[in-house]
């Protein structure tokens, strides 16, 4: 859907496609594989066209009507759900045994040191496009650049608290805090 949703920004062709991807959702993790298998499942399920050129390299994919029905719809949906927490040190977590310990500590602090770089670099972006001009002026007058400005921030909170939220399971796991202590406000932020 994301490759979806950047053609219907408008038809590009796939190294623009793949460029643009990365750039914009860096943080998510994919396989490099995505961009192509991405592209040829849009085709298939027509939601995309391609547009064939002299050079395969400049043929043009561009989002058909029911794609973009498909993608507003999808959104539409998706953003009136909590995101699913699926992960799987919980799992491990739950079925460990005291032995593990030093091998889960270890696992915890490498995800809240990578939390830490994520957030490190969310705010450099943030900051190197606020200051490259590209979030508008600073009135938000300008829809795209107050939009991009909160994607960027919201993308930085999200791993600022990550990184807390891993560091405040490796304290519980590490026996460092009050197991039964309430949950104050303090601890929520």
């Amino acid at each position: 859907m994301a490759m979806l949703g950047l053609l219907v920004d408008g038809p590009d062709s796939a190294a623009r496609l793949g460029d643009r991807f990365w750039n914009e959702y860096r943080h998510g993790n994919w396989k490099r594989s995505v961009v192509s298998n991405s592209l040829a499942s849009l085709v298939t399920h027509r939601y995309v066209v391609l547009r064939p050129r002299a050079k395969p390299a400049w043929s043009i994919y561009e989002a058909t009507t029911n794609g973009i029905q498909v993608f507003k719809e999808w959104l539409d949906e998706a953003v009136r759900h909590p995101t699913p927490i699926r992960e799987p040190i919980q799992v491990w977590l739950e079925n460990s045994t005291e032995a593990e310990l030093p091998a889960i500590l270890q696992t915890i602090r490498m995800l809240e040191g990578r939390a830490n770089e994520q957030y490190q670099a969310a705010q450099v972006r943030l900051n190197c496009e606020r200051d490259e001009g590209r979030l508008g002026p600073s009135d938000g007058s300008d829809w795209q650049g107050r939009m991009r400005n909160a994607t960027l921030s919201h993308l930085a909170l999200i791993w600022e608290q990550e990184a807390k939220r891993w560091k405040k399971l490796r304290l519980v796991v590490a026996n460092e805090r009050e197991m039964h202590a309430p949950v104050s406000e303090a601890d929520r932020s």
